[in-house]
């Protein structure tokens, strides 16, 4: 993932995921870029893998890839902003937890838009 990036461009964010155990929930992966007052600024919800492979399908232990994009809006400006990213279910919204009681994973914290 880049240190900055301009208006209008995309932000590339790959995951790698390991199964811990398998799973009978479908769920999907959110990507979030936030500024600092926490603000949802762009983002990205899909099924791992470009919904090719849900977590109903992945076997304890196994590694998987999972891009996503995050469009930044032309009219961003300049500034400091953090990536966040974390897993929910599909039918209930819900947000899984973290080992440590959060319910997303910061990424970056410095994501730099450039003009």
């Amino acid at each position: 993932m880049p240190s900055a990036i301009a208006p209008g461009e995309t932000l590339p964010v790959t995951l790698a995921w390991r199964a811990e155990r398998e799973t009978e929930a479908r769920l999907k992966v959110f990507a979030h870029l936030l500024d600092d007052d926490g603000n949802v600024i762009a983002q990205h919800d899909a099924e791992p893998a470009n919904w090719e492979r849900p977590t109903t399908s992945w076997v304890a232990g196994e590694y998987l890839l999972d891009a996503h994009l995050l469009a930044i809006p032309g009219t961003m400006p300049a500034g400091t902003y953090a990536v966040v990213v974390g897993l929910y279910d599909s039918e209930t919204g819900q947000r899984l937890m973290t080992e440590t009681g959060a319910d997303h994973q910061r990424l970056a914290e410095r994501i730099e838009i450039t003009p």
